[in-house]
């Protein structure tokens, strides 16, 4: 694999670990009365069209995969994708074809590509610290169903997730790139970051001295006449902006409300220079959740709209404005379920649903969320004994809900794995 670029090399080795460790579990799957053919060997052909790694809206997941068996247990699979990203997505489809060396057909062909471009999963980093390993392991899930966000909501009530280098405008002193663990499977995958403001700004109440709250909860920023807080934020996100290469940048904006001195025109301006800042100054597409532009009316024409509580994508392409859909009643998944199968059922829910047909280019994908903020919210920030940040800002029973809702997450993998 020495003549193989990184981001491949990382591709294959994942995913031949995958394979081998399939072939090693070869035995009868008891789901499945039908018969199956034992694989002892494979051989694979991979062809990548395009050498390009770019990862943005327009990246292309194409792929096609066939797979023949051309001896009683010999297995050749020929795989063709645009780009790398394609390639990783047929390697995975590979796999759950092959579960545990058990092959259900022996002439497979699939051609295969994503309807959508935004497939996002959204942890709730801004209120609870997530253990290295859980992550991967939702990272896992993200490859197996082919999602390709990862949505890191990384300022809330209870901290701003990201040190910061202050003073901010001191080049020299700031710190490497944050990086995401090294995990394979978020190959095809983008880190996205969420900078909630100017609501569920509690976060920044170390510069309470600095900038000002609509009250005194300091749970919402405002943009006082002399613009001071605009200009700390400003700072605040270019600094986000340099350290994370994802090409859209969220800086939340819901959740806003008129109190103190906080109006809504105060509000607009804010969110309306942030946005355009975001544009002009870091090259980036901004967006926001829903109020960004149904409450404030700050969401300028290339900002992406999320649609997750009192409005829907077709409202919001309705506008001329592209939209994601995170709706909670849909895509929430906060609160535990019962353990895996009772209770559980298969849904399918459309997001297109109610956009016109000529609009539906509009429509970049979907949101699942997971918030922990039913059982990790401001008393548990522990702002006043001054503890430093870490996972024992949280006593045990506020972890069992926590690690029940991850392990549920990850049952999808088995789930897309083991389905017919």
């Amino acid at each position: 694999m020495a003549f193989m670029r990184p981001r491949l090399q990382r591709t294959v080795g994942r995913y031949a670990a995958l394979l081998d460790q399939s072939l090693r579990a070869a035995r009868p799957l008891t789901a499945r009365a039908e018969a199956v053919t034992v694989v002892k060997s494979i051989l694979i052909e991979l062809a990548i069209d395009n050498v390009d790694e770019t990862l943005d809206l327009g990246t292309r997941y194409d792929y096609q995969v066939t797979v023949m068996l051309v001896d009683t247990s010999v297995l050749q699979v020929q795989i063709n994708a645009i780009t790398v990203y394609g390639a990783q997505y047929g390697l995975e489809t590979l796999t759950q074809l092959l579960y545990n060396g058990q092959l259900k057909h022996g002439h497979v062909s699939i051609q295969d590509s994503p309807q959508y471009s935004w497939r996002s999963l959204m942890l709730d980093t801004g209120r609870r610290f997530f253990p290295v390993s859980t992550l991967e392991g939702l990272l896992d899930t993200m490859a197996a169903n082919k999602l390709n966000v990862l949505h890191l909501h990384a300022s809330d009530y209870c901290r701003y997730a990201v040190a910061l280098v202050k003073p901010l405008a001191d080049a020299s002193r700031r710190k490497p790139k944050p990086q995401l663990p090294p995990h394979p499977a978020l190959v095809a995958g983008r880190g996205a970051c969420e900078f909630d403001v100017p609501g569920h700004s509690h976060g920044f109440r170390a510069l309470a001295g600095e900038l000002d709250f609509c009250s005194a909860d300091q749970l919402q920023l405002f943009n006082d006449p002399g613009q001071r807080t605009l200009a700390i934020v400003q700072d605040v996100l270019q600094e986000m902006a340099a350290l994370f290469d994802d090409p859209v940048f969220n800086v939340g904006c819901d959740e806003t409300s008129v109190k103190g001195p906080c109006s809504l025109n105060s509000t607009f301006n804010f969110e309306r220079q942030l946005l355009q800042t975001i544009a002009t100054n870091y090259s980036k597409t901004p967006m926001g959740w829903e109020e960004v532009y149904f409450d404030a009316g700050a969401a300028t024409m290339d900002t992406i709209v999320t649609a997750w509580s009192r409005h829907t994508p077709a409202e919001i392409t309705a506008t001329g404005r592209q939209a994601v859909e995170a709706q909670g009643s849909h895509f929430y998944f906060t609160e535990p379920a019962q353990p895996y199968p009772a209770g559980w059922t298969s849904c399918w829910y459309d997001i297109a649903t109610g956009v016109p047909a000529n609009e539906t280019h509009l429509l970049l994908g979907g949101s699942m969320s997971m918030w922990t903020d039913n059982y990790c919210y401001i008393d548990q920030c522990h702002d006043s004994s001054r503890i430093p940040p870490g996972s024992t800002l949280f006593a045990p029973e506020f972890d069992a809900e926590f690690t029940q809702v991850c392990r549920e997450l990850m049952v999808a993998r088995r789930l897309v794995i083991e389905s017919p």
